[in-house]
């Protein structure tokens, strides 16, 4: 699948035309990755008496962590062959989230409350899923070849 990324406009030698830049998507990890994200967002804001109550602290943090290492890894996944200016677009974008969704669980009353050691997961997770997706395609690289 193609779309157009009128954001990044290049315009050509000697013309006056501006020339959009192509960008390429993988359609099924894209919808993965916004299905991962509603999941996500349902989860958190759900109160707290309708989630099992297995979880410890040290858990809820992981578990905050491994979800945002995970929809990391589906978005970039879906537009493995960006450069690296769109990938942290992508990283701000779930930083964001992460964020957003720590202030909605203060701000309305659904029995929960702003954690900032939960923000610390979340963005641990984005910023290592980043990572972990290059590193995985390193390793497919070095084994290939």
């Amino acid at each position: 699948f193609i779309i157009i990324d009128l954001h990044t406009p290049k315009k050509q030698e000697g013309s006056s035309h501006i020339k959009a830049k192509i960008m390429r998507f993988n359609p099924l990890w894209l919808i993965m990755a916004i299905a991962w994200t509603i999941t996500i967002v349902i989860l958190s804001l759900l109160s707290p008496g309708k989630i099992p109550n297995v979880i410890t602290l040290s858990w809820d943090k992981l578990l905050h962590f491994g979800a945002y290492f995970l929809l990391m890894y589906l978005l970039i996944a879906a537009f493995y062959n960006h450069e690296f200016r769109f990938k942290r677009s992508l990283l701000l974008l779930t930083i964001v989230l992460g964020i957003g969704i720590e202030f909605i669980q203060k701000f309305m009353d659904l029995g929960r409350s702003l954690d900032y050691m939960d923000m610390i997961a979340n963005m641990m997770g984005s910023w290592i899923g980043l990572h972990s997706f290059d590193v995985y395609l390193k390793l497919k690289t070095w084994i290939l070849h």
